[in-house]
């Protein structure tokens, strides 16, 4: 019923989280595990598209620091599909925090989960066919975009979301892994076309004098 409750609200018009604030802009995200769950890079997705996100919503105001502490991750479970009721969710406590002054103007708490859930035959066969990478994308992707819509409020997350974002962030898992192997695999390609070209015509031709 919580998750349906909060869903609900999601969807309808609402003011933000700092209605009452004078104008700020969300300039920073940092996100937290409460304790290990889904992939290595969980937490760095969900800050890299939140801030993306954000960007959205323009400059305009205090800057303001997202705190995002992940309490629960869940990928939705066949068994309990087929027999009960499950879904995929993301729950988190979140802090709106003065960038400048630290001081804390709001806090609340979120739930993300699927936006058109099934259960019964049809929920278990969803639950089976998805992958991790699936669910975590998914999940990621609205949980940023609804968390900033709690902050700026209905009408506004209305509007922005028909703005590109400005901030390009690195993809969360390739930041250290990637770049170097990219480095490194650059020169290899380069150092191969050297020995190519020379060696394959000089045996023909010395095969021409031998006759």
């Amino acid at each position: 019923m919580l998750s349906t409750a909060l869903g609900l609200s999601a969807c309808s018009a609402h003011k933000g989280a700092l209605w009452k604030h004078p104008p700020s802009h969300v300039n920073n995200v940092e996100v937290t595990l409460a304790k290990p769950m889904g992939s290595p890079a969980l937490a760095e997705t969900i800050r890299v598209k939140t801030l993306a996100e954000a960007s959205r919503y323009g400059a305009v105001g205090n800057a303001k620091t997202l705190r995002v502490s992940i309490t629960h991750y869940h990928k939705k479970n066949p068994a309990l599909s087929l027999l009960l009721s499950d879904s995929n969710n993301i729950r988190a406590d979140v802090s709106v925090v003065d960038t400048t002054t630290l001081a804390e103007d709001t806090k609340m708490q979120m739930i993300t989960s699927d936006p058109v859930p099934a259960d019964g035959i049809i929920g278990a066969v969803v639950a089976i066919s998805q992958t991790e990478a699936e669910v975590e994308e998914m999940l990621t992707t609205q949980f940023a975009s609804e968390v900033l819509a709690r902050v700026y409020g209905s009408k506004a997350a209305k509007i922005a979301r028909k703005n590109p974002p400005s901030v390009v962030a690195p993809a969360a898992t390739p930041p250290g892994t990637v770049p170097k192997p990219a480095a490194k695999g650059t020169p290899v390609a380069l150092a191969a076309p050297q020995p190519a070209p020379a060696p394959a015509p000089a045996p023909a031709q010395k095969a021409p004098r031998i006759q």
